[in-house]
């Protein structure tokens, strides 16, 4: 799993703590951004935002200060 910490303020919806490889989810209680590089089985629970569609494996190579941006399919 990689995380962001973002500004976000929402509260958590329809919470899960089950996750497949290439789903997205929000942690509520820190503001974080999860990317799931795995099925996970069991994890803290979140909210599900969305599917990464493309490079999942470059987040493989994201280490703590690097810059990556993230956009919406189809735009």
């Amino acid at each position: 799993m990689a995380f962001i910490d973002s500004s976000l303020n929402a509260g958590g919806e329809k919470l899960r703590t089950q996750f497949k490889k290439g789903e997205v989810g929000f942690m509520a209680s820190n503001g974080s951004i999860c990317f799931f590089l795995e099925d996970v089985s069991e994890t803290k629970a979140m909210t599900f935002v969305g599917n990464v569609t493309s490079n999942l494996d470059a987040l493989k190579d994201v280490k703590p200060g690097d810059v990556f941006s993230i956009t919406q399919a189809g735009t």
